[in-house]
């Protein structure tokens, strides 16, 4: 269609040179991209502090997805046969819910998330 439009008003053929576009040299190595700040390991008085903060919280995160994929799983009705591993070792456990931080057992029992290591079925 443009084609057609600009053979009917010009000649067919573009005949001005288009602006160029400006380019600067780089003189140097660019090694840019190996500087990193990150503040996740840093407190607010800018000391560094352990790793092992990240890694907490990434396993809290772990740890209430695998909840929240129990929880919605297909098979789950009411209640949810599962393996938690703790600092005070490994029990199995039936759980019915989730309140607040805990999860409630089918006996009662509350046990704090921040406390589960791992959670499996």
């Amino acid at each position: 269609m443009i084609n057609v439009i600009y053979n009917v008003i010009g000649d067919g053929e573009m005949n001005e040179k288009l602006p160029e576009m400006y380019r600067g040299n780089i003189k140097r190595d660019t090694d840019n991209n190996e500087r990193v700040f990150s503040t996740l390991d840093r407190d607010s008085n800018d000391r560094e502090i352990r790793v092992d903060r990240e890694k907490k919280l990434f396993n809290e995160f772990d740890i209430k997805r695998k909840i929240n994929d129990i929880f919605n799983s297909s098979d789950y009705i009411y209640k949810a046969d599962v393996t938690i591993v703790t600092d005070r070792g490994t029990e199995k456990k039936r759980i019915v819910g989730k309140s607040g931080g805990n999860l409630l057992t089918f006996d009662n029992e509350k046990i704090r998330i921040s406390d589960i290591r791992d959670i499996y079925r």
